[in-house]
């Protein structure tokens, strides 16, 4: 058995599948993933197949933390930050990176402190784009965020084209201001 596949060779750890995978290539969860860290995708381009699979790692960084490069998250499957030290949970971060959301469900969790509960997350020179999947925030009104002093120089962004947000409207989003 293994936890994931690339170019049909299986991998047993997450890291070293990412490690060998070339630019452009499906990783594609063939289990389960759960972590006490983040899933760093840094300095690639790659396709997330989550493949009817759950990835759950810690939210401090991102259950999914792509840095440098280009990740697009597809497949059916659950994306979930959990509550770190920290008090943050969040479930994608994006820095200067490009962040592609196909599909999934997209979740994260709350102490009740408001501190860092962004679901999706983007600083730097980052793009977010979601074209789909359904998006479940712990705290509604930080579904979508971006770095504030990144989005006002217009270096980040999170654009959406489709998907489906609890409690949340992307149109009437004042994470940035109205």
């Amino acid at each position: 058995d293994f936890l994931v596949s690339v170019g049909g060779y299986g991998f047993a750890a997450m890291a070293d599948a990412i490690a060998h995978a070339d630019n452009g290539e499906v990783i594609s969860l063939q289990e389960n993933f759960q972590s006490n860290n983040s899933l760093v995708v840094a300095n690639k381009e790659v396709v997330l197949d989550l493949n009817n699979h759950n990835l759950i790692g810690n939210g401090s960084d991102g259950a999914i933390y792509a840095e440098n490069g280009k990740v697009t998250l597809t497949g059916e499957g659950l994306v979930h930050g959990t509550l770190g030290a920290d008090k943050y949970s969040m479930g994608v971060w994006a820095r200067d990176a490009h962040v592609v959301i196909n599909d999934g469900l997209y979740t994260n969790e709350t102490d009740g402190s408001e501190r860092g509960t962004d679901l999706i997350y983007a600083s730097g020179n980052s793009l977010i784009e979601i074209n789909g999947g359904i998006f479940e925030a712990a705290t509604p009104q930080w579904t979508l965020n971006v770095k504030d002093v990144d989005y006002k120089a217009g270096k980040a962004n999170i654009v959406v084209k489709g998907g489906s947000f609890k409690n949340f409207d992307p149109a009437n989003c004042l994470a940035e201001g109205p």
